[in-house]
């Protein structure tokens, strides 16, 4: 299977507009980040984090605005972790129940679409650095996010690109507002 390579990288710099706030959370990438905490918390009934933690889509911009990589990136792990959910749902739900229990999917998500579509890609040490920042998880829980992730996926981690542009299109759609979500 193919997966999609992007021909240029996502730059919250050049692509979002300018935040008129010197202090921007979301560091010119909200809607994005926003549509990737409403795709996770609705579908995994990701709890709120607590006040010691960052939102989840404040996470999910500083994590985007830190790598630069592509919004397919994002899109692919937001569809791997649709995949995950349609196929593992009844054990996922016992796992899904910690305060950031969302940042670490989408982290792990965003982990493994990375390295399946990026020729350059971040090594764990780099994605363990940004969750440490946040306080999400240790080095060691990346590794064991990563590989427990890539065995509820059974490694189909591939995404075959027009099956991605469909999948961003709907995500875009569906989940672009406040809701109510599919």
């Amino acid at each position: 299977m193919a997966t999609y390579a992007p021909a240029v990288a996502y730059d919250a710099r050049r692509d979002a507009p300018a935040s008129s706030n010197p202090y921007d959370p979301f560091y010119g990438v909200r809607s994005i980040a926003d549509i990737c905490s409403h795709f996770v918390a609705h579908n995994f009934d990701a709890q709120e984090a607590p006040r010691n933690y960052p939102r989840l889509g404040h996470f999910v911009a500083y994590v985007l605005y830190r790598t630069k990589l592509s919004k397919h990136v994002v899109y692919a792990a937001l569809y791997l972790l649709g995949y995950m959910k349609q196929h593992f749902h009844n054990h996922l739900r016992s796992q899904t129940s910690t305060p950031t229990s969302g940042h670490r999917l989408f982290l792990a998500a965003f982990m493994i679409a990375s390295k399946t579509i990026c020729d350059d890609n971040y090594s764990n040490k780099s994605f363990a650095e940004l969750a440490r920042m946040s306080q999400v998880a240790s080095p060691r829980e990346i590794n064991q996010m990563e590989r427990e992730m890539l065995a509820h996926l059974e490694w189909k981690v591939n995404v075959i690109p027009w099956k991605l542009e469909r999948f961003e299109r709907r995500v875009e759609r569906d989940y672009s507002g406040p809701g109510p979500y599919p």
